[in-house]
């Protein structure tokens, strides 16, 4: 399982990376959205985690153009920003999730859950696989 993380907090990123890591995931971490493509050119994904608010190009133009090459690729919208007017923007995606920050390791847990990610003891994999 390769998580992509796109996340300007240093700190948020991190700490989701070591999570997702002690459950044996291959996660990469950028803090921004232009060096997250160039790694999708390189790299096959099974989920994205993308915070709304990046530096540059913003986390929700960076979900769309991933949606454009990847249609059905998994995608955790993460924002400090009202997530009802996020989940607007994305109404009809049934492959995004949003969650609101501060959140927990659960709560995205739980959201990678609906998206078809499904944990399993201590490792995760796609409901596809």
């Amino acid at each position: 399982m390769d998580v992509l993380i796109v996340e300007d907090e240093v700190v948020v990123g991190f700490a989701l990376r070591e999570e997702l890591q002690d459950l044996g995931v291959d996660v990469a971490v950028h803090l921004e959205a232009e060096s997250a493509l160039e790694q999708l050119a390189l790299r096959t994904f099974d989920v994205a985690i993308i915070d709304i608010t990046l530096p540059g190009m913003s986390g929700d133009a960076l979900a769309k153009e991933c949606r454009r090459r990847f249609p059905r690729l998994p995608i955790v919208m993460t924002t400090g920003l009202n997530a009802h007017e996020v989940r607007a923007i994305f109404a009809g995606d049934g492959c995004l999730e949003v969650i609101e920050k501060p959140h927990d390791f659960v709560a995205l847990r739980a959201c990678l859950e609906r998206l078809g990610i499904v944990f399993d003891g201590q490792a995760i994999r796609s409901a596809n696989d």
